[in-house]
């Protein structure tokens, strides 16, 4: 097998002596080609080159599982040979037969410049198409519309006159369930049924004062099915089965959680990963792109300053050059926002 690219995406993870890559171009007349050295060191992070999967499984051939593959990439499989990857932008475990294949064929890229429309983010971002709901998102947590869990922890946008709020779960037009709290934060209650995988629900949020309503704003909670479930399971089980540093694991997940809208479980995947791995500018960076993906900017700020204090010691130039970029971004945007009263364990 043969995967060919452009020269200047230079993303080699695995030493290997198998793999042979010549110019895009190149492919089509045989011009010339380069076999990468055995002793190619692994990069940290799977954004070079717009990677869009990895290799999991390679049969009758010796290219290594663990290769990242980049949207630019083709790959030529000889006859008897197939190549298995994991697709981050579907989540889906990818199998292509002999033959010329563009990766960008089979597998799209995961697009990091999506930003949910909050109080803190009111432009450039994304709205939602019912006109019955809310244009920004009146909740905080869940970080996205779409979650995996049956009972997600919930925190929403604080009213400063409020002494208590109403908490409302519909299913269609029907009612499930309805809780009255003092705070603006609670856990999915542990009496009534999780919300069942593949259906969508409206979440209703009213504050009072003194028994008056103040505001009352609607959400979407959408569950995602079994069958993704189950497909995302297998694909994780096949990263897992790497031999690749673990790191790199935690990005292609958080890489598949976000493409598959689970921004909190991308946050928190990389939340536990930085508690062994405080020092990687890369991880810190990732939490605030994914903040940023969120609608938070002020929970994304800490972590770009971190990320950038700690790129500048390392000398990382690329990791630097990305947390100034968040940076820059949340400089840009209007001031006094908004923000939690607290923030979710």
């Amino acid at each position: 097998m043969i995967l060919d690219k452009p020269p200047e995406c230079n993303h080699v993870n695995m030493p290997f002596k198998s793999l042979t890559r010549i110019g895009l171009t190149s492919i089509w007349f045989g011009v010339s080609t380069q076999i990468y050295p055995s002793e190619a060191q692994p990069l940290a992070t799977s954004d070079d080159c717009n990677a869009v999967g990895r290799v999991v499984k390679v049969a009758n051939s010796q290219l290594p599982e663990g290769q990242l593959l980049c949207r630019e990439d083709s790959v030529r499989i000889e006859p008897s040979r197939q190549l298995r990857f994991a697709c981050y932008g579907s989540g889906r475990k990818v199998t292509l037969s002999p033959g010329v294949r563009k990766i960008a064929d089979h597998c799209g890229a995961v697009s990091h410049r999506y930003r949910r429309c909050t109080s803190q983010i009111t432009t450039g971002c994304i709205v939602g198409r019912n006109p019955n709901i809310s244009t920004r998102a009146t909740l905080f947590v869940p970080y996205s519309a779409t979650v995996l869990e049956g009972r997600p922890s919930l925190l929403w946008e604080e009213h400063s006159s409020a002494d208590q709020y109403t908490v409302e779960l519909f299913l269609s037009n029907k009612m499930l369930w309805k809780q009255t709290v003092k705070n603006n934060a609670m856990p999915y209650p542990s009496t009534v049924q999780p919300l069942e995988q593949g259906k969508a629900y409206l979440i209703r949020i009213s504050a009072y004062r003194d028994g008056q309503t103040l505001d009352r704003k609607v959400s979407v909670l959408n569950r995602i099915s079994a069958k993704k479930v189950t497909r995302l399971k297998s694909t994780f089980r096949s990263i897992d089965a790497l031999k690749i540093p673990v790191v790199e694991k935690v990005f292609d997940k958080q890489k598949i959680y976000l493409s598959q809208g689970l921004l909190s479980e991308s946050i928190e995947i990389l939340k536990i990963h930085l508690r062994r791995d405080r020092y990687n500018p890369a991880v810190h960076r990732l939490m605030g792109d994914r903040f940023m993906n969120a609608g938070l900017p002020k929970l994304a700020q800490p972590y770009f300053i971190e990320a950038k204090a700690l790129a500048d010691k390392k000398q990382n130039m690329q990791e630097l050059a990305k947390a100034n970029e968040g940076l820059a971004e949340i400089a840009a945007l209007p001031m006094n926002q908004p923000k939690p009263s607290s923030q979710p364990k």
